[in-house]
């Protein structure tokens, strides 16, 4: 059977047929070890948010195209071992309910945070964090963004000259 061929088949697997398939041989270990059967499985599962849609709406176009460049690297290549680590994580805390509230404890929503959060008012302060920090980057883009057009315009001032 060819690769595509393969990955069909694997493509209809869940995580545990997926991860014990991957000992058959060391051809279809890396066709199991590759990016978008673990994505999809990550994506399914956990119905993550990602940092890049927490970019302020108020955002300028060519900042934000800067700050989705820098976020949408973070995860590639790494999709298995997200998936691997969200899994390790949600089930240490698997059973543990608030007493006072009855919320069941969970880790961070967003792909690769692995914060445990214990009540839905921690939830909601750990959220506005990771919106707080990918308004920081909004903001660094936009000053190296001022600074690389100031450097353009001299260049252009002194070519004119």
């Amino acid at each position: 059977m060819d690769d595509n061929s393969v990955r069909i088949v694997l493509s209809f697997l869940t995580y545990r047929r997926l991860a014990s398939v991957a000992v058959v041989c060391q051809h279809w270990n890396a066709l199991v070890g590759e990016d978008w059967a673990w994505k999809r499985h990550y994506l399914r599962r956990y119905s993550p948010l990602f940092l890049e849609d927490a970019v302020p709406e108020d955002t300028p176009s060519p900042i934000l195209a800067l700050v989705r460049k820098e976020l949408e690297g973070r995860c590639e290549g790494r999709w298995k071992a997200l998936f691997c680590e969200k899994r390790s994580a949600d089930r240490s805390l698997r059973n543990r309910i608030d007493q006072g509230t009855g919320w069941r404890h969970r880790t961070c929503d967003y792909v690769g945070c692995l914060a445990a959060v214990r009540t839905q008012a921690e939830r909601q302060r750990h959220l506005e964090g990771h919106r707080k920090e990918v308004a920081r980057m909004a903001a660094r883009a936009a000053v190296q963004k001022r600074r690389a057009d100031a450097l353009e315009e001299k260049a252009a001032k002194k070519r004119r000259r």
